[in-house]
């Protein structure tokens, strides 16, 4: 997270904005998680574990919607269809 979702002021690394006071720990922890879930998804889906790698990615999008989650996502169901 490089931006408060608050106020928007940079955050350099802090869990606290300097700006609005807000904690932002559960928001950086969740994206943190989420990253997680994708490496995981993307050592499923290098090990043909297209199951395993569909419920990672989904993981990683109910804790933070990235972009490359969704196309990540969409590329696993399109192996799913093959």
């Amino acid at each position: 997270m490089e931006r408060c979702p608050v106020c928007r002021a940079r955050l350099k690394e802090r869990q606290i904005c300097r700006r609005c006071d807000t904690d932002l720990g559960l928001a950086i922890a969740a994206e943190n998680k989420a990253d997680h879930y994708f490496q995981q998804a993307l050592v499923c889906l290098k090990r043909a574990d297209i199951k395993a790698a569909k419920i990672a990615i989904h993981s990683a999008i109910l804790l933070h919607n990235k972009a490359i989650y969704q196309h990540f996502s969409g590329f696993i169901e399109s192996q799913i269809a093959e």
